[in-house]
């Protein structure tokens, strides 16, 4: 969900059992949703989305298809509706899981990681400046993964990104490991960031930046075995866990 001219925004997704996907576009204001009748990237899970404050405009990249096939297309929503931003020259190539956060102090979208079509986890990054898509030749990226999350703290001028599900650790032969490594990128390079706490190894959380106190929130996810409710914030210098109210 991102706001869009004021609203939030949600598009697409799963029902149970990835039986049905969707590609329907809904607003919620104040205390009602509605759904837009918009053309657009069709049904679409897996995908990710930023909101661009600068253009007012929300971009979407990628996803699996009805058929669960990866794409590697790229959608803008704005209030006239959806419009592809197709730049098959310069485009990532296609992929699912990834995830993606809008940098308001360059004003540019930042996708990091995900799963390819062939099955590979990725580790690559690329930027969109509401043009076209280029991929940033990172010197130390983070290890590849996948349901990994992100967000922008713009008191400190980073994209913060947390956890997600990495490749099998070695002697592991199904599945994959969970992820509990924290990451900053400047729009230069990724840096490790070490704290002596934290959420744990986790994926497919929930994270947003806290304006009025200046920190990344972090909430829930699972690790494979058990799901999680809990509530963590980071203030650029190490984890807080929050009690409930």
């Amino acid at each position: 969900m991102d706001d869009v001219g004021g609203k939030l925004m949600l598009f697409g997704g799963a029902g149970p059992a990835y039986q049905t996907r969707f590609g329907d576009t809904w607003t919620w204001s104040q205390d009602r949703w509605t759904q837009l009748v918009f053309s657009g990237p069709g049904p679409t899970d897996h995908h990710a989305v930023a909101y661009d404050s600068a253009r007012r405009l929300l971009l979407s990249f990628g996803g699996n298809d009805p058929g669960g096939g990866w794409q590697a297309g790229t959608w803008i929503l704005d209030s006239t509706g959806w419009r592809s931003a197709a730049d098959a020259a310069n485009s990532p190539p296609a992929r699912a899981h990834h995830a993606m956060v809008y940098d308001e102090r360059r004003g540019r979208v930042v996708l990091f990681g995900g799963l390819a079509s062939d099955r590979r986890y990725l580790n690559d990054t690329w930027e969109w400046d509401g043009v076209r898509w280029t991929r940033v030749e990172i010197t130390s990226p983070p290890p590849a993964r996948t349901r990994h999350r992100m967000a922008f703290d713009s008191a400190r001028g980073v994209t913060v990104l947390y956890g997600g599900a990495g490749e099998r650790s070695p002697g592991q032969t199904t599945g994959f490991v969970g992820l509990s490594d924290l990451w900053e990128y400047d729009g230069g390079e990724w840096r490790a960031v070490a704290s002596s706490t934290g959420p744990g190894k986790r994926f497919m959380h929930a994270m947003t930046f806290d304006q009025a106190r200046a920190e990344v929130l972090l909430f829930g996810g699972e690790d494979g075995t058990s799901t999680f409710n809990d509530l963590w914030a980071w203030n650029g210098g190490g984890w807080v866990k929050k009690s409930p109210r």
